[in-house]
């Protein structure tokens, strides 16, 4: 017995049918008996892109024209030594509705004897050669306008620019990738998409919308191991001479400073056998630190008037307020970012005396937070007794980012000119902002 298969055509067109004919012959002998069976039936079935049923999700893209499905069983009668065929017409689906236009459709024929045909006069029934084969197969090529051999090549170039070239720590740094990508191959490429793979501190925000020169991509966003990226339909086929510019919104908030650089990879890829790929092309971001820092202060009060009223000149000094009245300095140190500030030293010079006689007597400094206050001369020297000071609430403070650490530094003093200064220098831990004030005593004598 033989079975075979055949395409009336070896390539198929969308919209337009072709046959597929299926042919048996059979010659059955019985092994105990040396009569030959008048007619043997088998069911055939024939299954159309047969590789595709194998593989989750996909798509056949023939189906038969009668019941509009990819598999067709009938059982057929074979008179011994004769040769039956059966045409039945098949079809290609639209071109929406498949992306895979390069790989061949197998159309597989599969055979077996009817278990429910009668057994003959005596009692016997015929069985299948073993070495026969058990599936026939044929394939078919989706013809494509790419010449005589049905074969595309195309030539893939990709160009990128970006709206930034430096990424700030402690930023969210939203950017904009806008590309190019070209055919300038003799054939299309089919299943084109713009692969993109992600550095670890980015993000995928969107596509580019605020452009409408831009063509607008469908882009999917995925993981694969532990690497992201983003792969944007750019065509099937993308065809020749396809010039197309469009654009991709990301952010970069995840920076650290033990790098750098951080480096975006884009590529085009295509399903052709020749030539499939454009080079990859690199879009590298260097880290950088930006800080805007301001210092700030205030007087409390602004001005003194000497001699203050009603004030009595003591002879011995023993408490705080038998020098004068007070005078408070609140000063702010502000970081607007966005990168906050691993290192800070500030420097502040007070007079404190005028002609070897005091101008201002330093009372008292204190830090709250991870402050380091030093100064080149003694607080309190005279070791006065000092009053309660109200607690202080620090200046009203912009912050751009939340703080890792805050730091507060209070000193009493007031600033003149004079011949004689002190020296106080802060420094500040790691923080965005970061405020202090001193208190001191004018003295009156």
């Amino acid at each position: 017995m033989s079975l075979c298969v055949h395409l009336s055509s070896m390539f198929l067109i969308v919209h337009l049918c072709v046959s597929v004919c299926v042919c048996l012959c059979a010659c059955v002998v019985c092994a105990r008996v040396l009569t030959h069976v008048c007619c043997t039936d088998f069911v055939v079935e024939v299954q159309l892109d047969s590789v595709k049923q194998k593989q989750r999700g996909a798509v056949r893209r023939a189906l038969f024209l009668h019941s509009q499905q990819p598999a067709l069983q009938r059982t057929l009668r074979v008179a011994n030594g004769a040769r039956v065929c059966q045409d039945t017409k098949i079809y290609l689906r639209g071109e929406k509705e498949f992306r895979d236009k390069l790989s061949s459709i197998y159309v597989t024929l599969n055979f077996s004897l009817n278990p429910q045909a009668p057994a003959d006069s005596h009692g016997l029934r015929p069985i299948v050669s073993y070495q026969g084969p058990e599936v026939i197969e044929q394939k078919a090529q989706i013809l494509l306008d790419c010449g005589e051999d049905n074969i595309c090549v195309p030539d893939l170039k990709l160009a990128v620019q970006g709206d930034r070239k430096e990424v700030y720590l402690g930023d969210d740094n939203a950017l904009t990738v806008t590309f190019n990508a070209r055919n300038e191959g003799e054939g299309g490429a089919y299943e084109a998409e713009l692969y993109v793979v992600l550095p670890p501190e980015a993000d995928y925000s969107g596509i580019a919308r605020n452009n409408e020169s831009l063509t607008q991509l469908t882009c999917s966003y995925e993981t694969e191991n532990q690497t992201r990226y983003l792969s944007c339909d750019l065509g099937n086929p993308m065809k020749s001479s396809t010039s197309l510019w469009a654009g991709l919104r990301f952010t970069v908030p995840r920076l650290k400073d033990t790098r750098k650089t951080v480096q975006f990879e884009l590529q085009i890829r295509s399903k052709n056998e020749n030539n499939s790929r454009s080079d990859i092309v690199p879009y590298k971001l260097e880290v950088a630190v930006m800080a805007d820092v301001i210092l700030q202060g205030v007087s409390r009060p602004d001005k003194v008037i000497f001699p203050p009223p009603n004030w009595k000149v003591t002879k011995r000094l023993l408490e705080e307020q038998d020098m004068g009245p007070q005078v408070q300095h609140v000063y702010e140190l502000v970081n607007n970012g966005p990168s906050m500030i691993g290192h800070t030293l500030l420097e502040l010079h007070c007079p404190m005396r005028v002609q070897s006689h005091w101008l201002m007597y330093p009372v008292e400094m204190t830090t709250q937070g991870p402050l380091n206050c030093t100064t080149n001369h003694t607080v309190n020297p005279l070791r006065l007794k000092l009053q309660k000071s109200p607690t202080e609430a620090p200046l009203h403070r912009h912050r751009n980012r939340s703080t890792t650490s805050r730091g507060e530094t209070s000193v009493k003093t007031s600033c003149l000119s004079c011949s004689t200064c002190r020296a106080l220098v802060w420094t500040a831990g790691r923080s965005d902002a970061t405020w202090g004030c001193w208190r001191g005593e004018p003295v009156l004598s």
